[in-house]
Formats: C-alpha cells, sequence, structure tokens
C-alpha cells in the first residue's frame, strides 16, 4: 500500500504545470518532479541527493528553508524570486512558492518554480539583439541556408536543443533549409523523423501547421512515436508567417536535456518565427514586389528607397523598435498606449485607440487625435460596432465609406467625422483575442491601404507576446494579492478562535466558582457539623470525617485555582501588574525557583485583550521553565521600551535548543508566537547551554487617538 500511494504521489508530481522539489530540514531533495529534472539536467534523477544550495545560487540553504521553519500554519506559504542553476551551469530567474509541511515526524519543504517574468523578458531582449545583429550584416552574400544557420546557432542555446527551419520553395513544398547541430542527423532514428514523419504527419508535423498557420505545441511526446525513439521529449513547430501568408516553418526540440516546452516557450518562438520570416523574404531576389510592400515615409522615419531590400529592412527596423519599446515594461496601459501611437504613425492615420477584450466585450480607456491623450471609457459588446465584429470573427476589419457602414455606432462621439478605419485583433497563442487597436482616417487619402493592413497585422503578433507578459505579470501580482489576503482571513479566524477559547474558559470558570465551589462549601459545612457530632460518640468516625474534610479542602482549594487559570479574576479587578506579581510569587511558592521581578506600576494603553495575552504568555513561559529549564533562578522584567511593552524571562538553566525551537510539536511556542503576532508584536527566544534561555515578548502600546487592537 506504501509503494501505491509513493507511485501516486509521483505521478500527481509529474501532472503539475510546474517545477517541484521536496526538500528535508537540511536542504538535502529527496524528490523531484519531471520538470525540475528537466530544467535542471538531462530529466534523469541526478538532482535528488543534492544539497538545495547547489541549485540555487540567489540565496543560501539557510534563507530560502530556515525562515520557514518558525511559521505557523496560517503563515506557511512563502513567496521569493530566487536565481537557479542547472547541471550546465546556465541560470535563469524563477518566481517560487515555498510551503513547509509536517508529514508523520518529518519536517519537509515543498518549492515550486516557474520561469520569471524577468526571465522571460530578458529572453525576448537576448533573441531581439540577436537578431538585429544578424540583419545588420551582410556577410551571408544571399546565401539563404548561411543566415539562417547563422541565426539558429545563435539562438537555439538560449532554449532549444535542436532547431530546425523549413521554407517553401516555388513548388509550394516545404524544403530543409538548418537542421543545428548537424550531426544529430546521423543517428538513423533523428534523420528518419525529420526526412518522413515531421513532413507527413497532418496531425503534429509541418503539413498540419503550414496548411493552418497556426503553431503547433508537442509538451510530451508519445512514447509510442518515432519521435521519441529518436530521443525528441517534446517540440514546437512555428510558421514563419509573412503578411498573414506561411513562407515556411520553424522547429524546435528538446532531446537531450530531458526538458518540455511550455506556452511561454511558444510565445518566445512566434517572437521569433516573427522576424525570421522577415529576414528570409529580405534575403531571396526578386521576392518582394515594389508596389505591395512600400513602406511610408512617415512610419518608417527614413526615406524610401523603392528598393524591395531596403523597404522590408525599414519595416524590420521598425518593428524592432516598437518591439523593444512595448516590453521595456509590464503595464498592459502603458503598452496600449505606446501600441496606439506607433500603430497611428506607422500607416498615417488621424486619431486611433488600442484596448483589451474584457468579459464583457472590447474596452478602450482613451484614445489618441493628432497626438492629444483624450478621455474615453467605452466597452463594445461581441458583434456590437467594428471591435464587437474583430472579436466575434477574429480577422481585420476595414473601410473606407464610414459614413455608410452599418458596423459604425452612430451616438459615439468619437466616430463624428469618420470617414475610415481599419480594426486590427490582437491574438495569444491559442488564437483567441487578447486586444486590438483601431486606426482612424488615413491622412491626404479617402482610405486605408491593404498595404496599410498588412503592415499592422505584421505588427500585431509583436503587440501580442508584450501583452501577454503584462497579463501574466497581472496575474500574478493578482495572485499573491489573493493569497496574502487569505493568510489575513486566517489570521483573523485564528483570532476569533482564540476569543472564543477565552469566553469559553470564562464561562467554565464562573461555573466553577458560582456552582461547584459554593456546592463544595455548602458540602463542607454540612460535613464539618457532622464530624462534630460524630466524633463525641465516636472516635474513630470523628478521625475518618476530618480526613474526608481535609481532602474536601484540598479540592475546593483545587477548584479555585483551576478557576483562576481558566481566568484569573484579579486581572480583571487590578490589572496585570498585580496580576503578573501574584502569578510569578505563586509559581515561586510552587517550583522553589527563585524568581525576582521588574515590571510597570501600570499598564499603560493597553488593551484588556492585549493584558490576557501577555498574562497567558507569562504563564506558558513560567510552565516551560518548571519543566524543562532545569534552573534555580528566574529573572521576570515587564517594562516600557519605548512605544511598545516588553515581557522578557530569563533563566540561568541548560538553555532550549534550535531543534526544539524549531519543533512543530511545540505547540506551547507557537501558541505564545500567534498571541503576540495577533496584537502586532513580536516574539523570540534564544538558548545558550552557558547563560541559559530568554524569551522575549513585545506588544505595541496604542497612542489615545488609537483604539486597541481587538
Amino acid at each position: 500500500m506504501e509503494s501505491e500511494q509513493l507511485t501516486l504521489a509521483e505521478r500527481l508530481m509529474d501532472a503539475i504545470e510546474y517545477a517541484l522539489l521536496v526538500v528535508d530540514e537540511k536542504g538535502i531533495i529527496l524528490r523531484a518532479n519531471i520538470l525540475a529534472k528537466a530544467q535542471y539536467g538531462d530529466g534523469t534523477d541526478r538532482l535528488v541527493g543534492k544539497s538545495i544550495s547547489d541549485i540555487i545560487t540567489s540565496s543560501s540553504y539557510t534563507d530560502v528553508i530556515r525562515p520557514n521553519t518558525d511559521l505557523p500554519p496560517i503563515n506557511n506559504l512563502r513567496f521569493s524570486i530566487l536565481q537557479i542553476r542547472n547541471e550546465n551551469g546556465i541560470t535563469a530567474i524563477i518566481d517560487s512558492i515555498i510551503v513547509p509541511a509536517q508529514v508523520g515526524s518529518q519536517k519537509l519543504f515543498f518549492i515550486v518554480w516557474s520561469p520569471s517574468d524577468a526571465t522571460r523578458v530578458e529572453q525576448v531582449r537576448m533573441i531581439n539583439q540577436i537578431l538585429a545583429q544578424t540583419y545588420t550584416t551582410s556577410e551571408d552574400g544571399g546565401n539563404i541556408s548561411e543566415a539562417i544557420r547563422r541565426i539558429a546557432n545563435s539562438l537555439a542555446p538560449l532554449f532549444t536543443d535542436w532547431c530546425g527551419v523549413y521554407v517553401i520553395d516555388p513548388e509550394g513544398l516545404p524544403e530543409q533549409k538548418v537542421i543545428t547541430p548537424q550531426e544529430v542527423l546521423n543517428n538513423p532514428a533523428v534523420y528518419e523523423w525529420f526526412e518522413n514523419d515531421l513532413t507527413n504527419d497532418e496531425v503534429d508535423g509541418l503539413p498540419a501547421v503550414l496548411q493552418s498557420g497556426r503553431a503547433k505545441l508537442v509538451v510530451e511526446v508519445n512514447p509510442m512515436r518515432r519521435a521519441a525513439q529518436a530521443g525528441i521529449t517534446s517540440y514546437m513547430i512555428v510558421p514563419l508567417n509573412f503578411y498573414g501568408k506561411p513562407i515556411g516553418a520553424s522547429i524546435f526540440i528538446y532531446a537531450e536535456s530531458g526538458r518540455h516546452f511550455d506556452q511561454n516557450s511558444l510565445v518566445l518562438a512566434e517572437n521569433l518565427a516573427l522576424h525570421l520570416a522577415i529576414h528570409i523574404k529580405r534575403i531571396i531576389p526578386g521576392y518582394l514586389e515594389t508596389d505591395r510592400h512600400t513602406v511610408s515615409e512617415q512610419a518608417m522615419g527614413t526615406p524610401v528607397t523603392g528598393q524591395p531590400v531596403d523597404q522590408s529592412q525599414a519595416m524590420l527596423q521598425t518593428l524592432f523598435r516598437i518591439s523593444s519599446k512595448l516590453n521595456a515594461t509590464l503595464d498592459v496601459d502603458v503598452i496600449l498606449d505606446a501600441l496606439a501611437q506607433e500603430a497611428i504613425q506607422m500607416v498615417g492615420g488621424e486619431s486611433g485607440f488600442a484596448g483589451l477584450r474584457t468579459s464583457d466585450g472590447m474596452r478602450v480607456k482613451k484614445y489618441f487625435q493628432q497626438g492629444r491623450e483624450i478621455p474615453f471609457d467605452h466597452t463594445w459588446a461581441i458583434g456590437e460596432g467594428i471591435p464587437g465584429w474583430v472579436l466575434k470573427y477574429k480577422v481585420p476589419y476595414g473601410t473606407s465609406d464610414a459614413e455608410n457602414d452599418p458596423l459604425i455606432c452612430r451616438d459615439l462621439e468619437i466616430n463624428n467625422d469618420l470617414r475610415s478605419v481599419i480594426c486590427t485583433p490582437i491574438l495569444d497563442t491559442v488564437g483567441e483575442v487578447i486586444a486590438y487597436f483601431d486606426i482612424r482616417n488615413k491622412q491626404d487619402s479617402e482610405g486605408f491601404s491593404i498595404n496599410d493592413q498588412e503592415m499592422l497585422l505584421t505588427l500585431a503578433p509583436v503587440a501580442s507576446i508584450a501583452i501577454q507578459n503584462a497579463l501574466a505579470y497581472q496575474q500574478r501580482l493578482t495572485t499573491l494579492a489573493d493569497l496574502e489576503r487569505s493568510a489575513h482571513q486566517f489570521q483573523e479566524l485564528a483570532a476569533s478562535l482564540q476569543s472564543t477559547r477565552e469566553e469559553e474558559r470564562i464561562n467554565i470558570a464562573r461555573e466553577l466558582h458560582d456552582q461547584l465551589g459554593q456546592s463544595l462549601t455548602g458540602i463542607k459545612f454540612d460535613l464539618a457539623w457532622i464530624s462534630t457530632q460524630i466524633g463525641q460518640k465516636d472516635e474513630t468516625l470523628g478521625e475518618k470525617t476530618k480526613d474526608i474534610l481535609a481532602q474536601l479542602n484540598n479540592t475546593i482549594v483545587s477548584v479555585r485555582q483551576i478557576a483562576a487559570e481558566l481566568r484569573p479574576g484579579m486581572l480583571d479587578d487590578l490589572g496585570l501588574a498585580a496580576s503578573v506579581e501574584w502569578q510569578v510569587r505563586d509559581f515561586e511558592r510552587r517550583s522553589g525557583i527563585k524568581c525576582t521581578i521588574s515590571q510597570l506600576d501600570d499598564e499603560q494603553n493597553l488593551s484588556s485583550e492585549q493584558a490576557l495575552a501577555i498574562y497567558r504568555i507569562l504563564q506558558e513561559g513560567l510552565t516551560n521553565v518548571a519543566k524543562h529549564a532545569e534552573t534555580d533562578q528566574l529573572d521576570i522584567r515587564m517594562i516600557t521600551d519605548g512605544n511598545q511593552i516588553l515581557l522578557e524571562l530569563k533563566d540561568y538553566g541548560k538553555g532550549i535548543k534550535a531543534d526544539e525551537i524549531n519543533n512543530n510539536h511545540s505547540l506551547g511556542l507557537l501558541g505564545m508566537r500567534e498571541r503576540a503576532k495577533q496584537f502586532g508584536g513580536t516574539f523570540e527566544i534564544n538558548g545558550d547551554p552557558q547563560h541559559g534561555t530568554t524569551l522575549r515578548v513585545t506588544f505595541p502600546l496604542s497612542t489615545d487617538e488609537e483604539k486597541p487592537i481587538n
């Protein structure tokens, strides 16, 4: 049964979409799921048995694990941005959640991570930089294979093991241009997959991608397929689209590393494929027709030469500039503003706007007209107006006769004096609309051209990458806020339960004192009278009744002691200082430990709840000293320290050990820590074999303007 449970647990770990490690208190990795193994090395179990410090470079074992060992259950989640190093020494930034848990008698830590937004942005920046450097050189002399090979060799180490590029030949068939590293084709199984399976598979191969123009992501290869026999674990096929038409495809493959691609990988690959397609078209002589691909001087910021290569290169430089600008921020609104202004300039429009898709439809918050920003908050439902039509059909919409176009919403002020419109959807990696931009009134012209529409279609994927990164970051912030809010609710629940327990203690103490105590006292008086009467007639029975009477007296004392422990009436009547004095002297009498006290004359601005919490912590601290300290002396201080009150217990015994402090079974320590935290206070305990144990608790004092914390 235990083996079956272990197998099930491992399958569940492998099923999640994040890397997961299980680490013990010493920082040794006990288990790792398939994604963690893949990100570290070749996917084998070489990660198991290593220290967490071997792979996390930005923090030590103490920084990552130890801060969690002291946390009470309601604070067990810890969020960190860390840097990890894989087996080859390559580092990456990750967003991690560290969750401590008690499994039987063992304390374990579950570390879950995914690539950080910073990592994805940095990868995009590096890709763009390499492409920019490649495109500004002409050493290939028009040799497309060499140009592509040089790009592939530069980019492949960033996020893939193998890379391939196919270009559609004049007959419409995919022609293999590059496979890097070339040596992999020496493996017969790999060669067979590239030559036959990849080019003939109409479901997961090149034909499916080239026919649909949509990327294909295979996260995990079917073990029964030839790809698995070739050692391939995961692959992506991304179309090289130019003006909406596939001209080839790029293939990214994980093999010997054992890694797996995900949606974030696909976003990066599509960014690369967009620019690679433009570069391929640039270096194929005679392919670009001047009349179809002329780029306006205003949009490119450079004179138009009329030569195809110059036009394409100008377009490429513009896309790089815009991509860098959009990816420089993770603020969605800033991205949309920049996108709208760049699109207006690119096609020579007079005005326009960009917006996000929401649950209600296509929303816009502002629009731009001749460089002026004008507030305008509106949402078009699906099918309503041109943006709603674009949302419904996921394709661009343009008109040069806005006055008579039935989709124009006449009641909107922004549609006054509208002559022409071109609205372009921005799609995510699965082909769903996530945003759009709407450009209006072509300057010095009756309407926008096909060329304008194609330029905006080329801009849309660039915008999609930036928007998806920003939305992912926004979602992460929302998730963190939700988790923090949940943790706060758990804290409030714990405080409520603590308050409920105290009320129950008060009720029980009242019942013990008023009912049981009075009943026992009445019995005592009756028994004393009986003892007097019997003692005169039978000396033996008289002695027996005296013994019973003594036991009854002890029972009454015990009941009073229990009632006082449950709810010290002195705390309500005489205050905290007197109650502390009484509690310490009672402890000194019962334990034989000599106690010295330095304390306040009054309680400043402490609330009754704070006073009770301090008193309970003192009770628990005294109990721990009696049980564990092995001391004959104890110093207690309760003093004002600035704007807080300090309670300190210092003994001179054997000193508490670190593992005892961090032991989750130390419910007394957990309770004291939680009581202090409930009121915004602090709790710390330290031990030294030579100097004993010191417990320090602080509570903030309420100002005259503040109400006590409840």
